[in-house]
């Protein structure tokens, strides 16, 4: 395949101008924004729109968080000196991620409903408590003001200046340890929502903080490895609302077999799905890899 991008050693690397008083500054402010949101911004918002802990409508109020994540991601990255299309934040990534995670949205769904009729599985459509417009809603503000907000302030703008200031952008190990930090944080600002949306016990705060570490995890390799937020994001929203039509279900659990075949046909689109945004990106977009540096 012809390499239509820029040689990325001949491109200048990002430069962080803003220290560690913005990046200081950035997590302050996260910190207390999301808990001031969810402690007392959330549950106002819901009495003035008349909207219940069960009403399924209380979804809409993500938009306000999102957007104002956005916002400072967006803005954060310009006070540091950096363009958004330089951590995979553009229209052009916007159409190549898009494009990828449709792909892989609709094989997997092939893929799941060739396993459910070979092996006598029963189907029933997804999400049947939702009317057609609210599955609509849901995956819009999950998969934009949810999955890309977060990684847009937590992946694109906070792991990435992470990585500059640790001298992680030819340093796997520094790179590795700025994606840990990062993934930390990131779990951490979730626990004023575990906590006062989501209703759980401070003894049930551990494991829940433990499987966010790993998404956090996760979704900063991916990141790293594709360098475009906005696919990233739509894969962070579908873990959130997950893009599935139909679920699988059997007389009794299923063998074990079963069970690994519909693992599979989960998983294995995703990682070849993003293996080949990797190759594909690494052809047309060589200067999204260059190495990050602190200015």
């Amino acid at each position: 395949m012809k390499n239509t991008g820029l040689d990325s050693h001949n491109v200048e690397p990002l430069a962080f101008r803003g220290g560690l008083t913005l990046l200081g500054a950035f997590i302050a402010f996260m910190a207390i924004f999301l808990a001031g949101w969810t402690a007392y911004v959330t549950p106002t918002l819901q009495q003035v729109f008349g909207l219940s802990s069960t009403d399924p409508w209380r979804v809409v109020l993500n938009v306000f968080p999102g957007a104002i994540m956005l916002g400072v991601g967006y803005g954060v990255l310009r006070l540091e000196g950096i363009r958004a299309r330089g951590v995979g934040f553009s229209w052009p990534h916007a159409r190549s991620g898009t494009v990828w995670f449709a792909g892989i949205i609709i094989v997997l769904n092939v893929l799941l409903l060739l396993v459910a009729v070979v092996t006598g599985g029963q189907l029933s459509w997804s999400y049947s408590d939702l009317t057609p417009i609210l599955i609509i809603v849901y995956a819009l503000i999950n998969w934009v003001f949810v999955g890309i907000a977060e990684e847009l302030v937590a992946r694109a703008y906070l792991q990435t200046k992470l990585i500059a200031l640790l001298g992680g952008g030819q340093s796997r190990f520094r790179k590795a340890l700025a994606i840990v930090v990062a993934a930390v944080l990131f779990a951490l600002w979730h626990v004023p929502q575990r906590l006062l949306v989501a209703g759980l016990d401070v003894s049930q705060l551990p494991v829940n903080l433990l499987l966010l570490l790993v998404a956090g995890l996760v979704f900063g390799v991916l990141y790293e490895t594709t360098r475009n937020v906005i696919f990233v994001g739509l894969l962070h929203g579908a873990y959130n609302f997950a893009p599935i039509v139909a679920n699988v279900r059997y007389a009794s659990e299923g063998s074990a077999d079963i069970q690994f075949l519909l693992l599979l046909a989960v998983a294995g689109p995703v990682a070849i799905g993003v293996w080949g945004y990797y190759r594909w990106a690494h052809d047309h977009r060589t200067s999204d890899f260059r190495p990050p540096v602190a200015g």
